[in-house]
């Protein structure tokens, strides 16, 4: 029989605590989005997320703003715009230059 080592079982024993730990908060991040106002926010983000039609879009996306307003106020809201603002303004750009080279 081998000698028991505390030091490796403690050691393991707090990286299995911690991993148990970090995926139960992932878990709850998951399931609970909140924002810093404590209002459960009515959407989990997800990039691969496949809407049915434009108004599941468009009502993710209020939701979205909704959730900056609530975080942030007009400050917070007003730079997301002005950012989103810039990005609408490239793509114009990069679609009328692809429209062009066909």
């Amino acid at each position: 029989m081998s000698e028991f080592d505390s030091h490796k079982w403690t050691r393991q024993f707090k990286e299995a605590s911690a991993d148990r730990l970090n995926e139960k908060v992932k878990k709850e991040n998951r399931l609970n989005e909140f924002n810093p106002a404590g209002h459960v926010l009515p959407f989990i983000s997800n990039i691969d997320q496949k809407w049915e039609d434009s108004e599941d879009m468009q009502d993710d996306l209020r939701a979205w703003i909704q959730g900056i307003f609530d975080s942030g106020g007009y400050d917070l809201l007003d730079d997301v715009v002005s950012a989103l603002e810039v990005e609408v303004k490239l793509y114009r750009q990069y679609r009328n230059k692809m429209q062009q080279g066909m």
